[in-house]
């Protein structure tokens, strides 16, 4: 990224954070999108998955939703799903997201997350959902179930399919004795990150 990713860098567009090992040594969906929410100043949080490529009007569309939102008192949320691996795009306020704690942490790393935040996000008071077909030129990277979970803890014998008909299961389960709230257990969301050196 910082190679490739200099001019946004150098301008202020880019900030890289970056987790210790020891505090984050396997890839863990809610937990990595955690920490990018918890950094963000923003008053609008979009999460757009490592996979994903968006298209020149992604961020207008963006703001025109919310900005249509607020013209008539709600909340936005949006879900850019079109393609085959574009359900993580997710366009909420920052305050809703932390109102409901972000994505579940506990549970299996892979599978189910995004559709759950969406459902929480859903159950507030004053939101406005929308789901928002392909906009051009936005895709996924394709990648099998295996290269979807090769960065998590390998110890952990499900495959993705299994961690996501779990995951679903156990997510359907929670709504059912707690609409929105998670990570009750924890005192922050993710973990601890630090802005990366960008001349490294």
């Amino acid at each position: 990224m910082k190679k490739n990713c200099r001019s946004a860098i150098d301008v202020g567009l880019l900030t890289i954070y970056q987790a210790s090992h020891k505090d984050f040594p396997y890839w863990h969906a809610s937990v990595g999108k955690n920490c990018a929410a918890k950094v963000a100043i923003e008053d609008i949080l979009v999460n757009v998955d490592s996979d994903n490529i968006v298209g020149p009007d992604f961020v207008v569309d963006v703001v025109d939703g919310f900005s249509y939102g607020s013209t008539k008192g709600f909340n936005m949320v949006l879900h850019y799903e079109g393609v085959d691996g574009t359900c993580g795009r997710i366009a909420c306020t920052r305050k809703d997201f932390h109102k409901i704690r972000g994505y579940d942490e506990d549970a299996h790393p892979m599978g189910a997350h995004d559709i759950d935040l969406i459902y929480r996000l859903r159950a507030l008071p004053g939101v406005w959902y929308e789901r928002v077909g392909n906009l051009p030129f936005s895709q996924a990277i394709p990648n099998t179930p295996d290269e979807k979970v090769q960065a998590c803890d390998q110890r952990n014998p499900l495959k993705w399919e299994q961690m996501d008909a779990k995951n679903k299961a156990l997510f359907a389960w929670r709504r059912t004795r707690q609409p929105d709230v998670r990570n009750p257990h924890t005192e922050t969301i993710g973990v601890l990150v630090a802005k990366a050196n960008p001349q490294d």
